[in-house]
């Protein structure tokens, strides 16, 4: 119970984080300053640590609490590239 509980809170903090910065992005059309290898090495942790959890015995918050987070930082990695084109384009 208690580490549902903190999966769900780990949730929300990540997604407090996650999505006002990808809100930023869109409005800036930039994502400069962020490290394209920290956002890319926190999807690729997303996505293996959302595999295993679908193989192992894993509390459903911190399975979900993968996925939202695997989506926020594709996104992120998707405005970078997006962003990147059009400044390398322009």
């Amino acid at each position: 119970m208690i580490i549902d509980v903190l999966g769900w809170i780990a949730m929300a903090i990540i997604i407090s984080a996650t999505w006002p910065q990808i809100i930023k992005n869109l409005k800036r059309k930039s994502t400069e300053g962020l490290s394209p290898l920290f956002i890319l090495s926190l999807f690729i942790a997303m996505v293996l640590f959302l595999i295993v959890s679908l193989f192992r015995p894993t509390p459903l918050s911190l399975i979900v609490n993968s996925g939202v987070s695997m989506i926020g930082y594709g996104v992120v990695l998707f405005q970078m590239a997006m962003y990147q084109k059009r400044a390398g384009g322009s």
